[in-house]
């Protein structure tokens, strides 16, 4: 068993159901510590030090996420950033488990405008699962370079599915990207950007900036 040092993109079922041993949770042999999750926000309860949710992701009962505003440089400052009731959010941060109650303590929270966010997000779980599954099968042992590059290939789906809906000739700015996919960090970003561009899926126009999808809408 291994602790996976990359956002694990998981489901509240999932969350759940990881097995505590000692002061850590094991989910599919694998020590959870940052995670991500997307779903529905049901309640909100703002506080003076920090914002309370309850996301349903449909998988399992809604789950409790909190994040601090007066630590946490991503909370938001203005309160028209503040997700609301019945928005679509993911949200990235560590598993906390306290008299047997389960609940995330958030880094990162991002209002989900994109249908395509949600589909992505049950396509990386999903992809995460059966990888972990086929390199225990495999008797592999995982290690930090092997989560690095189970998720690259989500990364990348991502960034091509930003690009794709780009229509303009010059195409998207890799700072536009940037700013679409800000739960990704930029040399992640670059990385799929060239991957994607060797397998001819995106290619350069003005600039090395810049790029375009071989099949935009």
């Amino acid at each position: 068993r291994t602790r996976a040092q990359n956002v694990i993109p998981v489901t509240v079922a999932q969350v759940l159901a990881a097995q505590q041993n000692g002061d850590n949770l094991i989910w599919d042999e694998i020590e959870l510590h940052q995670v991500s999750i997307l779903g529905i926000v049901r309640s909100v309860n703002e506080n003076p030090t920090r914002l309370e949710y309850f996301i349903d992701d449909l998988t399992a009962r809604p789950l409790e996420v909190r994040q601090f505003v007066d630590a946490d440089e991503n909370a938001p400052e203005d309160k028209t950033d503040i997700a609301r009731e019945n928005q679509y959010v993911q949200v990235f941060g560590t598993i906390r488990d306290f008299q047997g109650k389960r609940s995330i303590n958030a880094f990162k929270i991002l209002q989900v405008a994109d249908a395509n966010t949600i589909t992505t997000h049950l396509l990386e779980v999903i992809h995460a699962h059966l990888a972990l599954k086929k390199a225990k099968i495999a008797g592999q042992y995982i290690n930090n370079i092997n989560m690095c590059s189970l998720f690259g290939y989500a990364n990348s789906q991502r960034v091509h599915n930003v690009i794709r809906a780009c229509s303009e000739d010059q195409g998207m700015s890799v700072h536009t990207i940037t700013d679409n996919l800000r739960g990704i960090p930029q040399k992640a970003i670059r990385d799929a950007i060239e991957f994607l561009s060797a397998e001819g899926h995106i290619y350069s126009t003005v600039d090395d900036e810049h790029y375009r999808s071989t099949d935009s809408v």
